[in-house]
């Protein structure tokens, strides 16, 4: 059955450390991933297929790319944030 998510439902899945928005959380976890690498290798260059790190590859290969556009005065996912 559906129901609404009162006061008490939103308090105890905070509590368990629930994860309202998600693409944030994502997005802050590889951001945290990038200041590592950057701490061990000297600077933020990841390569595109970095084999320990599949991920932190692409992720920082679309930065890139929604920056650049934003610059151009494209559609861009980037915000003013």
């Amino acid at each position: 059955a559906f129901s609404m998510l009162d006061e008490d439902k939103i308090s105890l899945l905070n509590n368990e450390g629930f994860i309202w928005d998600t693409k944030h959380d994502k997005w802050e976890k590889l951001y945290n991933e990038l200041v590592h690498f950057t701490s061990i290798n000297g600077n933020c260059d990841v390569p595109l297929w970095y084999p320990e790190n599949a991920p932190l590859g692409r992720w920082t290969q679309q930065q890139r790319r929604q920056f650049r556009l934003k610059m151009e005065g494209k559609t861009s996912k980037m915000t003013d944030d």
